[in-house]
């Protein structure tokens, strides 16, 4: 073979062996590509996608949705039972460093929080942080259980927004439609959010709606206060701009995860101890600061009558002071300006000044035995309550019919804090439902008193 020829024929070999390495490579990659990773936690729960890092404490892994949508996210270690990378298990977890004393909590100062049957834990900041972080990161227990499940003609990006009430178009019109009435399409529409969340994830001004969406339903309508805190602290970082209701609503979150302080500093960082709102004011009597909301609500009442009076009342009725309420009831009744929710303010007025004179005499030791019905007029109409005696003591409450379509946890939650307490009396009502607590509270007092309507 001529030198022209070797040349020639070791140029063919190495195209060859380019090609051959090319063609390798491009094996290999669909090879990984075809085999997923997996995760699968101690409860049984099982996630394909892609393993990110692990440490002694987090394993970071992206979870591959049925849909092809990927979510990053932290699973404590504590918590995964294996780890499997396109088949083969994972070299075990480093070396766990010796672990950090926990953060002193310092004694908190007294407050007066009012009557509670399940007062949560104290936390100190960093405790409350901690908690955030942990479970924000994490998806939900109930997460395999439910189907990611919505019309395609819904606009998941927020860019085709349609004029009138389209839900199977609007991203929030469905939600008030299909998702808010149902509490069994509760999971599901916080699993589709989580899907938004990251359909938006280049969209600087949409992505801080879906996560302030998201905040909302996990607190109001799962009571799920860390994963709420986490993505509405999400939101802000994501330049979302502060709401009234998204500020009380991560306060709120401070509160039951056991920080009143917390809650405290951020309504004090946006003035809410000095503008009056209705959320700020309700709120400000649950973290046991009966003074602030009272002064609050007194101050609204010059702004707007019917709704500052209404706060003053349900103040005085949640202290138990009944001529006070009814006295500031009757003030909504007479007032001459109505602002925004005018006729519904002086509905329930009407409402909880009759309930309230009922429950000054009320005995609930002298009821009669046996099952008294009773109605009172809630949002969208007449709201029925069943509630069962025996022996001087109330046995069961229930809601047995309504026509609300927001009412959060309020339907289950008010009827048992009724036979807990074992009282009509002094119960707060649960946040963003007041007023189908108020008709629940009312239809119970009548039922009690004897008084059907």
């Amino acid at each position: 073979m001529n030198g022209y020829a070797m040349e020639k024929h070791g140029v063919n070999l190495r195209r060859f062996a380019a090609c051959a390495a090319t063609a390798c490579l491009l094996l290999g990659a669909v090879c990984c590509s075809a085999r997923a990773d997996k995760i699968v936690l101690k409860n049984g729960s099982t996630y394909n996608g892609k393993l990110l890092s692990r440490t002694a404490r987090t394993v970071k892994f992206r979870v591959v949705l049925a849909n092809g949508a990927a979510i990053a996210m932290d699973f404590p270690a504590d918590r995964v039972r294996d780890v499997t990378v396109g088949g083969d298990d994972t070299p075990p977890a480093a070396k766990p460093k010796p672990p950090k004393k926990p953060d002193a909590v310092k004694p908190a100062r007294p407050i007066d929080s009012g009557p509670t049957d399940s007062a949560p834990a104290r936390r100190s900041g960093s405790a409350v942080r901690a908690l955030i972080l942990k479970e924000g990161k994490t998806l939900p227990d109930w997460w395999d259980s439910v189907k990611l499940d919505y019309p395609r003609t819904l606009d998941l990006a927020g860019v085709n927004r349609v004029p009138g009430w389209r839900p199977r178009v609007n991203l929030g019109a469905y939600f008030f439609s299909m998702v808010t009435p149902h509490p069994k399409q509760w999971k599901p529409g916080i699993k589709l959010l989580h899907h938004v969340v990251d359909v938006r994830k280049n969209d600087p001004v949409r992505r801080p709606e879906a996560m302030g969406m998201l905040s909302n339903y996990y607190m109001r309508y799962l009571e799920d206060y860390p994963r709420a805190a986490y993505w509405g602290r999400q939101k802000d970082q994501a330049g979302g701009r502060p709401t009234l209701h998204g500020v009380v609503g991560l306060a709120e979150c401070y509160m039951h995860m056991g920080n009143k302080q917390m809650a405290i500093a951020l309504l004090k960082k946006y003035a809410l101890d000095q503008r009056p709102s209705e959320p700020s004011i309700k709120l400000w009597a649950e973290l046991g600061q009966p003074t602030t909301a009272m002064k609050l609500a007194s101050a609204l009442a010059r702004t707007a009558p019917d709704s500052g009076h209404l706060a003053v009342g349900n103040l005085h009725r949640l202290a138990g002071r009944h001529d006070q309420a009814a006295a500031s009831y009757d003030k909504v009744l007479a007032a001459q300006v109505m602002r925004g929710h005018g006729k519904l303010n002086r509905q329930r007025a009407r409402e909880c000044g009759f309930a309230v004179r009922l429950a000054k005499t009320l005995d609930i030791s002298k009821v009669a035995d046996g099952t008294h019905t009773a109605m009172s007029m809630s949002y969208r109409g007449p709201l029925h309550v069943e509630v069962k005696t025996a022996g001087g003591r109330i046995t069961s409450a229930r809601v047995t019919r309504h026509k609300d379509d927001i009412f959060f946890t309020s339907i289950e939650k008010t009827p048992k804090l009724i036979v807990d307490r074992q009282s009509v009396d002094k119960l707060d009502a649960v946040s963003g439902a007041t007023v189908t607590c108020e008709a629940i509270i009312n239809a119970a007092t009548k039922a009690l008193a004897g008084r059907k309507h």
